[in-house]
């Protein structure tokens, strides 16, 4: 996948040098920090870049979570108490949406303008720290993901790795289950240097949902989407879990049949912009 992908990191890249500076680490290593303007002498496209996503996200999402209503199915209305338990429903799920821990509004901030820019962009939402926050939203970039279609066309597999510093993998998934290595740099205080951590999200196949009776298994390694967290230096599975829907929502902006990654609107405006 890394492979298929590497002609459009060439696109990706000088797409972020013209219109989100911050991200042109496709095909070079930035920094945290680093000036990025010395090239730049009119930032005209990256700001109408940030106006394009703010328009789009104000169209599909006016009102914030208030944009939407849960309501029962033909057949169960009018029955007594059920409008007022889908009201009750429409409430809880507005209110634990709007949370700022939840994060819902930064990651669809970041989600638009990847896809007004690159093309292809998601939105996770995964288990809360707490009932306090019961879900919360990530953005997830093109930068770090690699991945793949089913048979209609909708990514159900992606491969994404990142660089996480030593305090937060042990902090992430325990003593017990990161690499002996990584546990003695813990303990040594080496708490900033970094491991790369793949995380995977797949389809688990029917013979590993199933026991000897063909039976689907309970819990997390019975579900229809597989994921595992791996240190890649050590080669060590740090997690392994599961969730019964695909839990990232990956756009693409516009997909031309046989591609699997989205091209932009500013694919098309890139010529005026390097004119």
């Amino acid at each position: 996948l890394q492979t298929e992908k590497a002609p459009w990191n060439i696109h990706f890249q000088r797409l972020a040098e013209t219109f989100l500076t911050r991200k042109q680490s496709f095909t070079s290593v930035i920094a945290p920090g680093e000036f990025l303007y010395d090239d730049v002498f009119d930032n005209s496209g990256e700001h109408a870049a940030m106006q394009a996503a703010s328009v789009f996200l104000s169209m599909l999402w006016p009102d914030s979570s208030r944009t939407f209503n849960i309501t029962p199915v033909d057949e169960l209305k009018g029955q007594p108490g059920v409008e007022e338990y889908f009201r009750f429903v429409t409430r809880q799920v507005q209110r634990y949406m709007d949370k700022p821990r939840a994060g819902l509004l930064i990651a669809l901030q970041e989600f638009e303008i990847d896809m007004q820019v690159f093309g292809t962009a998601g939105v996770g939402a995964f288990d809360g720290p707490d009932e306090s926050t019961p879900v919360v939203y990530e953005a997830w970039g093109v930068k770090n993901m690699c991945i793949s279609e089913n048979a209609q066309g909708f990514v159900d597999m992606i491969y994404t790795s990142d660089k996480r510093t030593v305090r937060q993998v042990v902090e992430e998934y325990g003593p017990t289950n990161v690499h002996a290595s990584v546990l003695k740099k813990y303990q040594e205080g080496k708490y900033e240097d970094k491991i790369e951590v793949l995380k995977v999200l797949e389809p688990r196949p029917v013979n590993d949902r199933a026991n000897a009776r063909g039976e689907f298994v309970e819990g997390p390694l019975g579900m229809a989407t597989r994921t595992l967290h791996i240190d890649c230096e050590n080669k060590t599975v740090m997690r392994e879990s599961g969730y019964a829907e695909f839990p990232v929502a990956v756009g693409r902006a516009i997909k031309t049949v046989g591609e699997k990654y989205g091209r932009s609107p500013a694919m098309i405006a890139l010529p005026d912009a390097c004119s």
